[in-house]
């Protein structure tokens, strides 16, 4: 036993119990994410694929979660957001996200070429206030387990699933937490721009993967989506761990 756990001994998020962050019966109630749907319309879409008809020039092409945002998987994500000292809560949620997002046949196959894996970036002033960026952590987190677990093949391995942090936060958004589809929109525009010296590298993805903890409108996702792809990017999905 650490020190640390000494100091912050490990309850279940769920029920309290003390041992671990999530308990047997706790961990029950965790349901996986199996229904797709469309960011663009709200509506569902076979395979998390944004409909032929909700595409634009500059429109993501999809998003993939992998546990339903609901009960316990929502008080995990808020110790992880906001008790920096459970920070190593992280890799429960590594390992739901990683366990979900294997098991959507459309995302397997869309790791055919380089895969770039981006985090969604927080506005400066906010990554001061928390000390880390949770996003940033479930990227690296989830490309460490896919490098290592998935097939090692000629189009898998040599760097072809890599992070690339190609985006910048430069508008200070509110929560988009209780906001109706257009006020998420017009909260969110503007918030990004892409990094300098980051169009060579897009060019080099057949695919970006866009990550967050948390996709509900989707607002956030299309937003990044529509910046990387002015700046050249072909296709772009979004990553969640939870949608809700």
């Amino acid at each position: 036993m650490s020190i640390l756990d000494l100091i912050y001994p490990k309850r279940c998020v769920g029920c309290g119990a003390y041992g671990s962050y999530l308990c047997a019966g706790c961990f029950s109630f965790i349901s996986f994410a199996d229904q797709g749907f469309c960011v663009a319309c709200q509506k569902a879409a076979i395979g998390g694929f944004t409909h032929p008809a909700c595409k634009t020039s500059f429109e993501i092409d999809g998003v993939f979660a992998s546990v339903a945002y609901k009960g316990v998987v929502k008080r995990l994500v808020y110790q992880f957001k906001y008790n920096p000292h459970l920070l190593d809560v992280k890799q429960l949620l590594v390992d739901f996200f990683y366990e979900g997002i294997i098991q959507k046949e459309p995302f397997i196959n869309l790791l055919t070429g380089r895969s770039f894996f981006m985090p969604i970036p927080l506005h400066k002033n906010r990554m001061k206030q928390r000390g880390y960026n949770q996003s940033q952590v479930l990227t690296e987190g989830l490309v460490e387990r896919l490098q290592k677990e998935l097939p090692v093949n000629e189009d898998r391995s040599g760097g072809r699933i890599v992070i690339k942090d190609c985006l910048e936060r430069i508008k200070q958004t509110k929560p988009q937490f209780g906001l109706s589809q257009q006020a998420r929109l017009a909260n969110i525009s503007g918030a990004f721009c892409l990094k300098s010296n980051s169009v060579d590298d897009l060019k080099n993805a057949s695919v970006v993967f866009l990550v967050d903890d948390i996709v509900t409108a989707g607002t956030t996702f299309r937003e990044a989506a529509k910046v990387l792809k002015k700046a050249g990017a072909g296709k772009v999905y979004g990553l969640a761990f939870a949608h809700g």
